[in-house]
């Protein structure tokens, strides 16, 4: 009984452990997915903005070395020197440049300009390099101008200025093979466009790419507050992630748009794996019930076959058979008790005077006997007599039994109780 008792336990145990183990393994899959889409994006996020920030930075170095060595040239003739840089402006991504006094003056040839209270000029005067945007008069965006300072040595001589057109600028930073619509945009906090993509010249709003105002509102508020992150954007086959990240030069961003599909291609291993799994603690789910409903009916049905033998060997016994339980101080007892004395036994409240059958010479010894199967052995086998209805004294052979706990607690005792005409 014991054994079947601990093979219950066992099974469902185990199949505690599995479904938990399901339910642990489902409840995380979900967060497992984010974080494989998050760890994804946020590679993408800083590969991308550390590609522009090269690019710029490459960009910036040209220029920079330009205006060194127009710098360092002695007694430069300046119409030479626009000739040259004229030369070379396709091949170094502008269209349009000026060279600037300390005063704030611009060559003649390109307008007379004035840029003394520009502070763009102010920083380059400082020795820093400084980008910035050019607005029409309408106050769109209609190319980025750099700010170069021309040195010799340590001093700051003037500065290089250096205009780039939107076409120029988004050729700089493209990144076609990361971009929805062939290119990664360089924006201003506001969502402002300054890299258009193709086809895109009339754009002049990130917010006007998404079609979704909410989703754009989101993207701007999300660059005001932080340096990098991502959104979703749209649903189901059309779902897409919109990721950003702040570039080096003046609170621009990088956003781009990428297909969710192709970001999330690589979670159709956890997704496979958790199917797997559920199929798996499924069928061992299975098993155990088939295991816990067999070892529950071969149990049913020994303990049916064990208290028919029983009932077989007491009904035609010529024994009284016993079978008290110490802890509930009952007593099961056959019909050969009354047949062979003649009455009834008391089959409850036992414990105090359970002795008062057997007859007075023999009740000292039989309490000795009983304790000695009470503390240290098992089984015993005694004589005793008892007195029938006519008081008559019958002697009779003991034959018992204790079934005890593991600490040795004695919980009932069964035994036989014959006729002292059989041998000892």
């Amino acid at each position: 009984m014991k054994k079947r008792f601990r093979q219950y336990i066992i099974a469902i145990v185990i199949l505690l452990i599995n479904v938990l183990a399901y339910i642990q393994y489902t409840g995380n899959i979900n967060k497992r997915l984010e974080t494989q889409t998050e760890v994804h994006l946020k590679a993408l996020i800083d590969e991308t903005t550390e590609c522009i920030n090269i690019k710029l930075e490459e960009r910036i170095k040209t220029y920079t070395a330009v205006a060194t060595l127009i710098g360092n040239l002695e007694d430069a003739d300046m119409d030479k020197i626009s000739k040259a840089l004229k030369n070379q402006a396709d091949s170094a991504g502008y269209t349009d440049f000026d060279l600037i006094d300390k005063n704030g003056n611009g060559l003649k040839g390109k307008g007379d300009l004035k840029y003394a209270e520009d502070e763009n000029f102010k920083k380059a005067l400082e020795g820093k390099v400084s980008i910035a945007i050019s607005e029409d008069s309408f106050g769109s965006v209609k190319g980025v101008n750099y700010f170069v300072p021309v040195t010799k040595g340590e001093v700051v001589k003037g500065v290089f200025k250096v205009y780039s057109t939107l076409e120029q600028f988004t050729e700089l930073v493209d990144i076609a093979d990361l971009g929805e619509y062939g290119n990664v945009f360089v924006v201003m906090q506001d969502g402002t466009l300054i890299s258009r993509g193709y086809g895109l010249d009339e754009v002049d709003n990130i917010k006007l790419l998404l079609h979704n105002d909410k989703s754009a509102t989101k993207l701007v508020k999300s660059m005001q507050s932080r340096k990098s992150g991502y959104i979703s954007y749209d649903s189901g086959e059309a779902k897409k992630y919109i990721f950003y990240g702040r570039t080096d030069y003046n609170k621009w961003y990088m956003v781009s748009m990428i297909s969710a599909q192709s970001v999330e291609a690589t979670n159709e291993d956890i997704k496979t794996d958790a199917t797997v799994f559920f199929f798996e603690v499924a069928m061992l789910t299975v098993i155990l019930m088939l295991f816990l409903i067999r070892m529950v009916f071969s149990e049913s049905k020994g303990n049916q076959m064990n208290r028919q033998r029983y009932h077989i060997v007491t009904k035609y016994s010529d024994s009284i058979i016993i079978d008290y339980n110490c802890e509930k101080d009952k007593m099961y007892c056959n019909e050969n008790w009354k047949k062979v004395l003649g009455f009834e036994p008391d089959k409850t409240e036992l414990r105090a005077d359970i002795a008062r059958y057997i007859v007075d010479e023999d009740k000292e010894r039989y309490n000795e006997i009983i304790e000695v199967l009470r503390k240290e052995k098992e089984f015993v086998k005694f004589q005793a007599g008892i007195k029938n209805d006519k008081g008559e004294v019958v002697k009779f052979i003991f034959k018992l039994t204790a079934i005890k706990t593991k600490r040795g607690k004695m919980q009932k005792v069964v035994g036989i109780i014959e006729p002292s005409t059989f041998s000892m």
